[in-house]
């Protein structure tokens, strides 16, 4: 694993001086601190293409595997941005594998919003199973900076559609995946499912205001739905295996990093559903990172390895979360894993 950081930190206060939000409601409602932002300054990440190659690269450092190994590269990124424009073609997956090296590599993007690199590992991980390929890398570079921009130039109030968009981070992650790992060592299992349904509450698109790109949500609704239905999704899946939350021997929880109060009540409802007292411990990189969109469980995944927090004999369940909507898990042993 390998993660890729801007090197700009922007306080709540900085970058709610010029609106109407509270900072200290900002705060207490998302728990988010800081954030960082791609830019223009000496020494930072430009753009969120310059996040992903990076964040390959440092993933490749640490691999067992060379460039040159990867059979496939998918790129799960929401913003396909570079050089303050939206990547179409070619596919920003074959401009990550030239830049590591890595020419003959499969390459596609997949789009799915905020579970981008869980539906990425999905697919790979059907790729290796079916013996197309043997090495593959989940790759994402986020520029969400573009969207929390835009909403601190035109949010009105604690009630605009686009309060959500103040509480995004930028980021680059990439994994580097194989058929090789044992019963320690795996990509135990991910699931995802859409519902549709509820597609129209949370949509990117050019902002109506003025110039840029803005997220419309109702972040309540979003919070609501998935509190009803995730847990339940996950529970339903372990009876159709006859397995108990319990079986699992999971050591952490880490949910979709949207907000401190969200990760708690997801938590709170996912032990209310199994009926078990007390959850592993959950991990949170909200207060320092915002949410960093399809890399954020990687992200903080990869934090929570390399400070220690998650030892490499552990067992971990990804909460996954997305707009569209989209809700998941992704269970992982990481005996082996390298950061």
């Amino acid at each position: 694993m390998g993660s890729s950081l801007p090197s700009e930190v922007v306080s709540s206060e900085a970058l709610l001086k010029d609106t109407p939000v509270p900072v200290s409601f900002f705060k207490v409602a998302t728990g988010i601190h800081n954030r960082r932002f791609c830019g223009p300054e000496p020494g930072n990440a430009t753009d969120g293409l310059e996040l992903a190659v990076s964040a390959a690269e440092n993933c490749l450092r640490v691999s067992r595997y060379e460039a040159s190994d990867i059979d496939v590269v998918i790129c799960c990124s929401v913003v396909r941005a570079h050089k303050d424009r939206l990547l179409f073609e070619p596919v920003t997956a074959a401009i990550v594998a030239d830049a590591i090296g890595a020419p003959t590599a499969l390459c596609f993007d997949v789009a799915n919003a905020c579970a981008g690199m869980a539906n990425g590992l999905l697919l790979l991980r059907a790729l290796i199973r079916s013996g197309r390929a043997k090495v593959g890398m989940v790759v994402s570079g986020e520029q969400f900076s573009l969207i929390s921009r835009t909403a601190a130039n035109e949010v009105t109030g604690l009630r605009d559609a686009q309060m959500a968009s103040l509480t995004p981070g930028d980021a680059g992650m990439a994994l580097v995946v194989d058929g090789l790992g044992g019963p320690a060592d795996r990509v135990e299992d991910v699931e995802l499912v859409t519902a549709a349904g509820h597609a129209d509450l949370c949509a990117g698109l050019p902002s109506e205001r003025g110039p840029g790109l803005a997220m419309y949500a109702s972040p309540a609704q979003l919070v609501d739905e998935r509190l009803r239905t995730w847990p339940e999704f996950y529970r339903d899946h372990l009876r159709e295996r006859k397995e108990s939350f319990h079986d699992q021997g999971f050591t952490h929880v880490i949910q979709h990093q949207v907000g401190t109060s969200v990760v708690a009540r997801m938590n709170t409802a996912l032990r209310d559903v199994f009926e078990v007292n007390e959850l592993p411990p959950s991990i949170n990189t909200v207060r320092d990172y915002g949410n960093t969109a399809s890399t954020a469980l990687f992200l903080t995944l990869h934090k929570g390895l390399v400070d220690g927090d998650i030892t490499p004999d552990s067992k971990v369940l990804l909460g996954v979360f997305a707009s569209g909507m989209v809700f998941g898990f992704v269970s992982l042993t990481l005996a082996g894993v390298r950061v």
